[in-house]
């Protein structure tokens, strides 16, 4: 049985090898995709997969540094795992990037955790433990009378987002698709609105941390929230917030009925 603390360690622990090249510097590369990839993703990469297959010797491994092997199709524990998520902000020094961890058994996620190396935020929901946040974050979820809608930097800068531009509710830019689950599953924003396509390592852990935090998240693709699947692309993006929060969203938005 695998608990909070076994997770929480592996985390802080990446995240000290993080700070240390996020002080003296790193390697940077190019991947066919035309997205950077550093060093430190591949070291991470490597100490995460070290450590967590320990914890579960025979389960399976999804990782966006890692080549795809599809054995892990047929284990009844995958890890998915996203090293690094927002390389970018890495690169340039913005503490707003994640590691993201999730444990699925069948495709459904049993351990979800996301740690933000540079501030320490964090969150680990956990079937055979508990749900647990850093003090970074309101324990009891309070709803903020201003609603805080946290969007996609690089979304924004393409115009995807601009039907959701108004003068009532600021759209906040943040980096890293995970940080962002985190922050609505620990109550630090109300709404996270996406209208991208996703990769299983970008979100299973924070949409299982969102889930088991009591909130909602509805995908415009209408499909479950089961991974491990043969095709990793979602091809849809997703809204995460309390249900409360989505349907005032929704509201406020009345063309997301057609989404």
């Amino acid at each position: 049985m695998i608990k909070n603390d076994d997770i929480l360690e592996i985390l802080l622990t990446a995240s000290n090898i993080i700070r240390d090249y996020y002080d003296k510097g790193f390697e940077i590369n190019i991947k066919n995709d035309s997205s950077p990839v550093t060093e430190v993703d591949i070291k991470i990469n490597d100490f995460l997969k070290n450590k967590l297959t320990k914890l579960l010797p025979k389960s399976g491994w999804l990782s966006e540094e890692s080549a795809d092997n599809l054995e892990r199709l047929n284990k009844e524990f995958v890890w998915i795992v996203d090293p690094i998520d927002g390389t970018s902000k890495l690169i340039k020094k913005i503490p707003e990037f994640s590691i993201s961890v999730a444990l699925v058994r069948n495709g459904i996620p049993v351990i979800s955790s996301i740690i933000n190396p540079i501030t320490l935020e964090y969150g680990i929901s956990n079937k055979w433990d508990n749900l647990i946040f850093s003090n970074h974050f309101n324990k009891n979820n309070y709803e903020n009378d201003d609603m805080s809608i946290i969007v996609s930097s690089s979304e924004m800068s393409r115009g995807n987002l601009d039907i959701f531009i108004n003068d009532k509710y600021p759209l906040k830019k943040i980096g890293s698709v995970a940080y962002k689950l985190l922050r609505i599953a620990g109550g630090k924003d109300n709404i996270y609105i996406t209208l991208s396509p996703k990769a299983e390592w970008d979100i299973c852990a924070g949409i299982g941390l969102v889930l088991d935090s009591g909130k909602s998240v509805i995908r415009f693709d209408k499909k479950e929230n089961i991974f491990n699947q043969k095709d990793l692309k979602v091809s849809k993006g997703f809204i995460a917030g309390t249900k409360k929060d989505i349907e005032n969203f929704k509201t406020i938005f009345s063309f997301l009925e057609n989404f």
